[in-house]
């Protein structure tokens, strides 16, 4: 009280990073906060009151109590799911519309002197820590301090953080606040006053290396043809070497490896694919061999080949997946419907579908049945994941123009929910995504990256098929080119975002396995060679990965092989 008392009306007063201008609207929001998890309890607790239990046979008092204690049990993991939910909404609608804070801590106005006749009041965003924009990103925080204008001296306030929005600078305070439910359905806010256990300082447990690469180009047969386009790696032949196939012609050519980087023979397959999209490698009919399945851009259509196990391949089926526009994007593999067998997701980026082809275990599979993830959504990539926890592999997909997550999740028996979306933010274009736990919490993240931007943004999930907080990367003055690959690159075991960009450099964005990233650069070519990451494998069975590139816009090949020291 004493310290909001001395607090001047015009917050404009005090310097723009100063505390005391932050001070009020975080009073208020952990008002709110209590204000929302007691609403919620209370809720809970007329719902649990109102409800009636009934039974097919008269329990005992042990059965009874039981069965009470698990209704209460349940209800309190329902009430804090509801309260996450009802905090995740406040967010998005707030980020959603770049809602201006009243107190100006994520934008400021910029006053139009040269010409006084407009209409409108252009704004600029803040910038706090690490170049962080509270144009890209509202979660963006910095120190929180006391500044003395007249003597300019600085005092730091240890523990508190402030930011763009206090909904995430008070989240990211040592002195954190946590929302739980007790046993007898009660809430309480609890304020820890002891450090955040999450330290993002690795330990000597986890010893990481500075990663270095050799290039070492691919020696290869000439092959007459055209810039290949798609390619797919693995050792199809089982001799030990990895082989290659490749796009190109609208023919798939197979590249038998004899070594790390030599290829003796290529095979062109007698089959015409068209404009070839992916490539995707598994096994489809369980003999052991690796099958391919092709999808075409232009004749709409996904083709399962089976290998022979010698590098050679036939092809069984093709599947028309019925799209009205030459669309067919990326493809994922997963059992869907418990059955044991491979099934594969396909997606109709400009039909606003994905089709799912259930497999059979011998090469062939059923009929495509589509889901519709909305108009004009423009599917980009798919990724399968257990996105909420019930041990069923589900479906989402990045929805370019709706700039959504597109998240279909499976009953386990080859049906799913019509799509639950989660926003992207901005207003920008997401591009791609992966799916991973980037924070070890055991719960599935997504790391999203948007159309010609310079940055990657990582969306922590509840376990429950919803995210919520969000952290912004910056990539400097470049762009993303290729797709995002999650590995452990410095073998520290926590998952790292490799990727190249449009100057020529292979960048990995180093994971502390709480959501921190340390960007790195792990190899660089120069502006006039970009390189495009194909595939990532551990060529010399040393424990690192080493990268399969093109070089330029031609098709020279390069590895780059690992070393860490």
């Amino acid at each position: 009280m004493l310290l909001t008392g001395t607090l001047v009306s015009d917050l404009s007063a005090y310097a723009q990073k100063d505390y005391r201008r932050f001070l009020s609207a975080h009073l208020q929001f952990l008002t709110d906060l209590c204000q929302l998890s007691k609403d919620t309890i209370n809720i809970s607790i007329q719902r649990f009151l109102s409800s009636l239990l009934l039974t097919t046979e008269l329990l005992s008092e042990t059965n009874f109590r039981k069965l009470i204690n698990a209704t209460i049990k349940q209800n309190q993991l329902s009430a804090a799911k509801t309260f996450i939910r009802l905090l995740s909404l406040i967010r998005s609608i707030n980020d959603g519309n770049a809602i201006i804070s009243t107190y100006g801590t994520n934008f400021e106005y910029i006053f139009p002197w040269e010409d006084l006749s407009e209409t409108y009041a252009p704004t600029r965003a803040l910038i706090y820590d690490n170049e962080c924009s509270c144009g890209l990103s509202s979660n963006c925080t910095t120190q929180a301090n006391f500044i003395e204008t007249n003597s300019s001296k600085i005092n730091l306030i240890k523990g508190l953080k402030m930011g763009c929005k206090p909904i995430y600078s008070t989240t990211t305070t040592t002195t954190t606040t946590t929302v739980y439910v007790s046993t007898n359905i009660t809430t309480s806010i609890m304020f820890n006053s002891t450090t955040n256990t999450k330290s993002t300082t690795r330990t000597t447990q986890n010893p990481t290396c500075l990663l270095n690469y050799q290039r070492v180009p691919v020696k290869r047969p000439p092959a007459p043809l055209a810039n290949a386009g798609t390619y797919a790696i693995a050792d199809f032949n089982g001799d030990g070497w990895v082989d290659v196939v490749f796009s190109a012609d609208y023919y798939l050519y197979v590249l038998l490896g004899i070594g790390i980087g030599i290829f003796e023979q290529y095979t062109r397959l007698d089959m015409f694919f068209g404009d070839v999209s992916s490539i995707l490698v598994d096994h489809f009919d369980n003999d052991n061999t690796l099958d391919l399945v092709v999808t075409s851009y232009t004749l709409k259509t996904a083709d399962i080949l089976l290998g022979y196990g010698n590098g050679r391949f036939r092809k069984t089926a093709t599947f028309n997946t019925s799209a009205r526009y030459y669309s067919l994007k990326t493809t994922a593999v997963a059992d869907f419907d418990g059955d044991t067998y491979l099934d594969i997701a396909v997606t109709n980026a400009l039909d606003n579908t994905v089709s799912v082809l259930f497999g059979e275990g011998n090469g062939y599979f059923s009929n495509p049945i589509k889901f519709y993830t909305g108009v004009h959504s423009n599917i980009g990539e798919v990724a399968v994941a257990d996105l909420n926890c019930d041990g069923h592999q589900d479906i989402a997909v990045v929805n370019v123009f709706g700039r959504n997550i597109g998240i279909f999740l499976n009953y386990g028996n080859g049906t799913f929910q019509a799509q639950k979306t989660s926003f992207t933010g901005g207003r920008y274009d997401p591009y791609r995504f992966v799916i991973a736990d980037f924070n070890s919490d055991l719960f599935p993240d997504i790391v999203v990256t948007y159309r010609d931007q310079n940055f990657i943004k990582v969306i922590f999930g509840y376990g429950n098929a919803t995210v919520g907080n969000s952290k912004i990367f910056q990539l400097a003055n470049y762009t993303l080119e290729t797709k995002l690959f999650v590995r452990d690159f410095n073998n520290d075991h926590y998952l790292d975002i490799g990727f190249n960009n449009n100057r020529g450099s292979l960048i990995a964005l180093i994971g502390d396995g709480h959501g921190n990233f340390e960007k790195q650069t792990l190899f660089t070519m120069g502006p006039n060679l970009p390189l495009k990451v194909i595939a990532l494998l551990d060529f010399n069975n040393d424990g690192y990965q080493d990268m399969f590139c093109v070089e330029g816009r031609t098709t020279i090949e390069t590895i780059f092989m690992s070393t860490c020291a």
